[in-house]
C-alpha cells in the first residue's frame, strides 16, 4: 500500500513539474520583446550546403510588425529561387505566423516565437491549424552574425541543419 502511495505521489509530482515548466516557458516567452528579437534576422545570410552550393536568405522588415524573406540557392554562382516567405507578428498571442511560398507553387505555414533571447522555435502546420504538427523548426543565434536553422520531423528527428553567416 505504501508503495502505491509513493508511486502516486511521484506521478503527481511529475505532472506538477511538467505543468509548471510549461507555464514558466510560456510566461518567459511572453516577457521577451519578440519583435526586437526577430529584427536580429534582418540582413542577408548565407549557409554553405555543399562544395559549390549555398542557400541565401535575404530577410527584410516589412512595415512595423512583419518581415519578408527571399530564399535562393546558389550553385556555382547561379541563382535559383527557392521560396518567398511572409512573416507577421500577432501581439495578442506574442507569436509569429509564417507563410512560405515554395518556387513551383507549393506552400507551408508555421507559428512560432522566441523562447529565449537566442532561440526561436516554431511548429510547421497545415494551413495554420495547430494540429497536426508535421514538423518543428528551431533557430539558434550563436552571436549577432551567426545562427543555426534546424528542422525536425513530427517524430522529433532532425532532417536538416543549416549554419548561417551574415554577409550583409
Amino acid at each position: 500500500m505504501k508503495e502505491i502511495l509513493f508511486i502516486k505521489k511521484m506521478f503527481l509530482s511529475g505532472l506538477v513539474f511538467v505543468f509548471m515548466s510549461s507555464v514558466s516557458d510560456t510566461l518567459m516567452a511572453q516577457n521577451l520583446d519578440q519583435l526586437k528579437l526577430m529584427k536580429q534576422f534582418t540582413g542577408t545570410w548565407r549557409a554553405n550546403t555543399g562544395s559549390d552550393t549555398a542557400q541565401v536568405w535575404d530577410f527584410k522588415l516589412y512595415g512595423s510588425q512583419a518581415f519578408v524573406v527571399e530564399v535562393t540557392q546558389m550553385i556555382k554562382d547561379k541563382e535559383i529561387p527557392v521560396s518567398f516567405n511572409s512573416i507577421s507578428y500577432d501581439p495578442i498571442t506574442s507569436k509569429f505566423y509564417g507563410f512560405t511560398l515554395l518556387f513551383g507553387a507549393n506552400y507551408g505555414t508555421w507559428i512560432g516565437s522566441f523562447t529565449s533571447e537566442a532561440k526561436f522555435q516554431g511548429d510547421m502546420l497545415y494551413n495554420f491549424n495547430p494540429q497536426p504538427i508535421y514538423g518543428r523548426l528551431e533557430n539558434t543565434f550563436l552571436n549577432p552574425k551567426e545562427w543555426i536553422w534546424t528542422g525536425y520531423n513530427n517524430e522529433g528527428v532532425k532532417f536538416l541543419e543549416l549554419h548561417f553567416v551574415k554577409i550583409e
